[in-house]
């Protein structure tokens, strides 16, 4: 049984028009404060454009994957460049959890160095790399500088992490 809340592809074309080449939808008819020809959503503050349909807000990288395949996406949806905003489909796939957080290429806000996967020892005095593989952390050593910690992750990421593409 499918879910009614959620809008079809029909329903979602009478409303929308998308550009593949921009990776944008437009406003097909004028609606309250949206005119037809506007570019729809805004960004959310998750950092990704989010699109009213039918008084629900989806991400719009989630209806670009129902228009262009025609079914609605069974994982995450992976922004292959990780800018959120990015929704052209080539840079769109449909992946589990874990090999979308392998697709990662910068650190969040609270980590203190700047650098993925990069942390400071305090006993040592030295920066230490490490980086997740089938749920365990692997080591991958102490280094003098933040720098040289960050390229010894990314090599590591490059040869052991599928979901991560540069």
């Amino acid at each position: 049984m499918t879910d009614k809340t959620l809008p079809d592809l029909d329903y979602l074309r009478n409303f929308l028009h998308y550009d593949p080449e921009q990776g944008i939808f437009y406003h097909k008819l004028t609606h309250g404060r949206a005119k037809a020809g506007d570019a729809a959503g805004c960004v959310h503050i998750d950092g990704y454009l989010r699109i009213q349909v039918k008084k629900r807000s989806y991400a719009a990288h989630r209806l670009v994957w129902l228009w262009e395949t025609g079914a609605w996406p069974k994982r995450h949806i992976d922004h292959i460049d990780g800018n959120k905003i990015n929704n052209r489909i080539s840079n769109l796939r449909d992946v589990n959890q874990s090999v979308n957080m392998q697709n990662l290429k910068k650190a969040s806000a609270v980590n203190k160095t700047g650098f993925l996967g990069v942390w400071f020892e305090k006993g040592p005095q030295k920066y230490r790399a490490a980086i997740r593989l089938n749920g365990k952390r692997l080591y991958l050593g102490y280094y003098a500088t933040p720098e040289e910690a960050s390229a010894a992750y990314f090599k590591a990421k490059k040869n052991l992490h599928e979901g991560y593409v540069f």
